[in-house]
C-alpha cells in the first residue's frame, strides 16, 4: 500500500474514531476499473461501488499521477491537488463502510459533504502530516492561533477558489456544489469551535457529525 494512501487512511480513522480494512486491497488500476465497472472511471479519483452475490463490492481508483503526487510529500504545497483527491477518495470509502456496517443507507450528497469536511479537518488535526508536522499537543493560545489561521487559509482554498468539473445545470454539479457551500459554512463554524473550545471541543463535532445522517449533517451546517 502506498505509505501516503496509509497515513491518510489512518489519520482520518483516528479523526473519527472508526476503523475499516486497508484501502489498498480496494485500490484499482485503470485497467481493473475499465475490467469490473466499464465506462464508471471518467475522472481521476472514483469510488466504484456494486453488488455481487448480495455482497457490497467497492472498488477505489486513484490515478497514477496523484499517486505519485502524493509521495512527493509537499502536501499543503504542490501536492495540495493531489492530496485533495487521495483523501476524498480515503474519505469515501471509510465513510461507505462504516455505513454498510451499520446497515445505513446513504446519499451522494451526504457522501460528498463529509469528503469535504474530511479534507479541511485532516490537515489541521493529523498528528503526522508531510512537510509540517501537525500534532495535538496542549490548547496553547499560540497553537491555537497558528490553526485558525491555518484554517482560514483551506477554506480558501477548498471553498472559495475551487473549479467544479461538471456544469452547474447536471445532476452531478448540483451536488458537487451543495456539498461545497454546505462545507465552506460548516467549517467556518468548525473555526469558530475551535477557537472557542480548543481542539478536544473541535474533534468532538466533527466526530458528532461524521455519525449524522444526511440530513443531520446539512442541519449541523446551519
Amino acid at each position: 500500500m502506498s505509505a501516503a494512501l496509509a497515513t491518510i487512511q489512518r489519520e482520518l480513522e483516528r479523526l473519527n474514531d472508526v476503523e475499516a480494512p486497508p484501502v489498498s486491497d480496494f485500490l484499482l488500476s485503470v485497467e481493473q476499473a475499465h475490467a469490473l465497472y466499464p465506462g464508471a472511471v471518467t475522472r481521476k479519483e472514483t469510488l466504484l461501488v456494486g453488488e455481487r452475490d448480495g455482497e457490497l463490492d467497492i472498488g477505489l481508483y486513484l490515478d497514477d499521477d496523484v499517486l505519485t503526487a502524493l509521495d512527493e510529500e509537499d502536501w499543503l504545497g504542490d501536492a495540495f491537488p493531489a492530496f485533495c483527491l487521495a483523501a476524498e477518495g480515503v474519505s469515501h470509502f471509510l465513510y461507505l463502510v462504516f455505513r454498510a456496517r451499520h446497515g445505513d443507507k446513504l446519499t451522494q450528497l451526504e457522501l460528498e459533504l463529509q469528503a469535504e469536511v474530511d479534507k479541511f479537518a485532516l490537515p489541521l488535526l493529523a498528528s503526522t502530516f508531510p512537510g509540517r508536522p501537525h500534532p495535538i499537543s496542549g490548547f496553547g493560545v499560540g497553537l491555537i492561533q497558528e490553526r485558525v489561521a491555518m484554517s482560514r487559509s483551506l477554506r480558501r482554498r477548498l471553498f472559495d477558489e475551487v473549479e467544479f468539473l461538471d456544469a452547474k445545470t447536471t445532476e452531478e454539479g448540483v451536488r458537487y456544489r451543495d456539498a461545497n457551500r454546505f462545507a465552506a459554512r460548516y467549517s467556518a463554524n468548525l473555526e469558530t469551535c475551535l477557537e472557542r473550545e480548543g481542539f478536544t471541543g473541535l474533534v468532538r463535532e466533527l466526530r458528532r457529525f461524521f455519525r449524522a445522517g444526511s440530513g443531520g449533517k446539512v442541519a449541523r451546517t446551519y
